[in-house]
């Protein structure tokens, strides 16, 4: 038995994608990722200096 999605019942199969080389969702993804830090967002694979201040902190705080 295959591994793959398949069409269930009263559903249609969904069109194959169409092949595409990574070199042309690059662009898209590169000014996805200007526009997400130019609102301040996080983006992948960048440091989020927020997420850093939260990790150094200790579990349980001193009393």
């Amino acid at each position: 038995m295959p591994l793959a999605p398949q069409a269930g019942y009263g559903r249609a199969a969904a069109p194959a994608a169409s092949p595409r080389g990574a070199s042309e969702a690059v662009p898209v993804f590169a000014a996805l990722a200007r526009e997400w830090r130019a609102q301040g967002r996080a983006v992948p694979g960048a440091r989020d200096p927020e997420w850093d201040v939260l990790v150094r902190r200790p579990v349980w705080p001193r009393r």
